[in-house]
This record gives C-alpha cells, structure tokens and sequence, in this order.
C-alpha cells in the first residue's frame, strides 16, 4: 500500500528525527515489522510493543502501522460508506493525557466521518462513553467499528507523571476501565522503551494481564537495511525527478553495512572475547536511526556537489561513518547555539563527558549530580537537557536503584564514543584559543609598556 507524495521530496533520508505519517512514501525495511504489528493491534485488547532507544518504534508506528491502516479505513469508507474502524495515536503525555486522547478519538472519528459531529458531551472524562459513541458510529448498522488505539512513547507519561494520578477521571483510572470493558469495540498498543517496561507494574493491579501480550522491535536484518538505503532513492526520488536520477554504487553499500553493523561497531576498538568473536558468524544488525544519519549525510554531500550518484569516494572524504556521526553531533551543537543560547554548547561541554565512561560508553546520570559535578546552575542545565532529549540526543531515563530518581543519557549507543572525542576537542580548542588570546594580549602589553618608556 505504499503511494508516492503529492509533492516531489528532495531529501529522502530522515537523520535521527523519527518517521511521520507524512514520511510512509520514503520509509522502508519495516514492512514485515508493521504487518506483524497491525496484525496484534487489529486482534489482541491490548499489546505492549517495546524495543531498544533508537531502534525505531515511534516510526514503524507512525509511517507503517497509522499510515496502512489509515489508508485501509479510507477503502472501507469508499467501499461500504463507512471506515469501520479508526486509528488514533496518542504522544503528548505531558498535561491532560486523558482529555488529549478523548480529543483525539473524537476528532479522528468525525475526520472519517466526513465533519459528521458525534453526540458526546464535551468537555467529558469518561473515557469509556467515549468509545462506545465512536465505535457505533464508525460500523455497519447493526455492527459497532472499532477503534485502534496506539500509545506512543508511553515512558513519558511516568516522565511526567511520576506519582499515579489522583482522581477518578484520570488516564490512571480511565485507560484500565476500557481495556477491561470487553464489550468495548477498543484494542490498545503500548509503546515503550526497554528499560521502561518495569514501569507498567504501577498498572498491574488494574491490569493484570498487561504484559501477557509483548512484541519486541528488533534492529534492522541485512535485507531491511539494504532497503532502508535503496528504495527511497529508486522507488520515489527517480520516479519523481524523471530527469534528475540519482544511482548508488553497490561498494557504497556493502562499506556502509560492513561501518555500520551493530556487531562491528560494538566490537571495534578492543581485542574480541570468546562470546564477541562468535556474534562474527551471527547475521548483522543495524540500527535504523544511524543508517538514517549517514545516508543524510552523504545525501547532502552529493547533492552539494552536484553528483548525479552517491559514491563510496565521498564516504571516505567524509572520512568514514565514525567520522559522520561526529560531524553531525558538531552540526547540532552548532545550531543549538544559534536557535538557542551561545553559551548553552560550553555547557554540553562541561557535562557531556559524565555521560560517556572512559571506555566510551553511554551511562545514565542524574540531572541533580551533573549540575553538581560540572558546576552548572540546575535551571540552565534542565533547560539544556530538556532541548537535548527535543533533538534525539538524550533519553530521559529512571535510575534502575532509585525509581523516584530521574536521569539523563544518550540516546544511541553509537554516539558514546563520538561524544567523548568531540569533548576532548572542544576543551583543546578552547584552550588553545585561551592561550593564543593571552599571548597576543602580552604582545599588545609590551609594546604598549616600550612605547612609554620611548
């Protein structure tokens, strides 16, 4: 069910910024990933869809399963007069979740309904008469629809609601009742990051089957990643730009998988234990949102350059994909001070290498330690960090000894390393742009002092 955009796209990467709906056209190499999810969304009351920071939930989500079945709904409404069932995706956790996704299945519904308004009180709380409103309207007559409810990025809402939530007509009352109202015509995804999942037991009481129904998103197999790489750029962007066509070298390819395959790049560096040595022989994985980074980054060398084909010569200029990664974190450094506060990048500096172990890997901080130990004003560095986390550099996380604790790490693994060397540069520069400073300040001095001695 893949369709082209109305209008052309000229950049068919996405770098770390996750997938939309709006993307479906140029995402690729999940298609097993959102059938095999559409399929427990569209059969199971409630299903818990977990995975890895960075492995891409939000956009198999939002560019594969909401797009599909959205498409689906549209058949239905063309075919039948009516869409049947409806999708609704809920993100933004950080005031009313509740009120938020009322609003939207109610919005959503009359959307497929074409502007019709359905009979329900507005405001209301109750989440339940909600459903069953939407979902009598949406089926056949004699035949409720359904409604398919994804939760994404449901650690936020234990981000920003640590303490359950007092009340009766509260997410932490409502969302139990419908998933336990069996003659609701409603299935829910929960969407989380692994190491949150520990968080779902605040439900289990009210719940207790909440995790009997998981689905793990793995990272990209070879087969997946070649696609994430080709068929944007052969199945959209030529079939758009008929004069523009842009080819890729298969040794490109095949360097950019050998760079970036998670077995290489978590094996590279050190001499390799038994357990390491044996992963060689096991198929390679790849993480979606580096692929993303990379491919961007080439992308826009070639079109600078006005290459009618991306080469395995620019990969080498750019000095490899460890070189890129480190590149694109010194963009974002670059346009933090520029959209933000200058002085904001000397205070990644000062913080960022406690988030890196000196073997060069991601560890989890609390917010209250760094702006002790880096000697920054906590406002500021909240501030930072919250702008950090907006730009998929850091993932709020909870302190595995202390569940009240909140922290801050990277986001991808692959950017430890880099991090720590882009740490190490910015404080040689700067101290080097002190010297230099101090030096000609002595030179103006001295010639000062001769000339009134003269």
């Amino acid at each position: 069910m893949q369709a082209l955009t109305q209008q052309p796209i000229n950049q068919p990467y996405k770098g770390l910024e996750p997938f939309d709906e709006s993307d479906a056209p140029i995402f690729f190499g999940r298609e097993k990933d959102r059938d095999r999810i559409v399929n427990y969304l569209r059969s199971s009351r409630l299903t818990v869809l977990y995975g890895t920071s960075g492995v891409g939930k939000s956009s198999v989500l939002r560019a594969g399963v909401t797009y599909y079945l959205r498409q689906a709904a549209q058949q239905n409404l063309k075919r039948y007069g009516v869409p049947k069932f409806a999708v609704v995706v809920l993100k933004d956790w950080r005031e009313d979740p509740l009120g938020e996704l009322i609003e939207q299945i109610k919005d959503e519904s009359e959307k497929l309904l074409d502007g019709q308004k359905l009979p329900i009180m507005s405001p209301t709380r109750n989440l339940k008469e909600v459903l069953q409103v939407c979902t009598k309207f949406l089926g056949e007559e004699g035949e409720d629809g359904t409604l398919l409810i994804v939760l994404d990025q449901f650690e936020e809402y234990f981000l920003y609601h640590p303490q359950p939530e007092e009340g009766e007509r509260t997410f932490e009352i409502e969302f139990p009742k419908a998933v336990n109202c069996l003659g609701l015509g409603v299935n829910f995804l929960i969407s989380i990051r692994e190491d949150w999942i520990a968080q779902l037991d605040r439900f289990k009481v009210a719940i207790p089957n909440i995790l009997d129904n998981r689905l793990e998103l793995k990272p990209l197999d070879e087969q997946s990643a070649c696609d994430a790489i080709l068929n944007p750029v052969y199945k959209v962007y030529n079939r758009q730009h008929k004069e523009g066509r842009i080819s890729i070298e298969p040794e490109l390819v095949e360097r950019i998988l050998a760079e970036i395959a998670l077995e290489t790049w978590h094996q590279d560096g050190h001499e390799r234990s038994d357990e390491e040595t044996t992963t060689l022989f096991r198929p390679r994985t790849f993480q979606s949102s580096y692929l993303q980074v990379l491919m961007q980054h080439l992308w826009k060398e070639e079109m600078k350059n006005e290459s009618h084909q991306l080469r395995l010569k620019t990969l080498e200029k750019l000095g490899g994909a460890k070189e890129v990664l480190k590149n694109y974190f010194k963009e974002e450094m670059e346009w933090l001070s520029k959209i933000a506060n200058p002085k904001w990048v000397n205070v990644v500096a000062k913080f960022v290498n406690y988030l890196v172990t000196p073997s060069g890997t991601k560890i989890a901080y609390p917010s209250e330690d760094l702006a002790v130990r880096a000697e920054i004003e906590e406002r500021e560095l909240r501030l930072v960090l919250e702008e950090l986390v907006k730009q998929h550099l850091l993932n709020p996380v909870i302190s595995k000894d202390n569940p009240n604790l909140l922290c801050y790490e990277l986001s991808h693994d692959i950017l430890a390393p880099v991090i720590l060397e882009w740490h190490n540069d910015y404080w040689k520069n700067r101290n080097r742009t002190k010297l230099e400073a101090i030096q000609n300040l002595s030179q103006v001095d001295i010639q000062a002092w001769q000339e009134f001695l003269d």
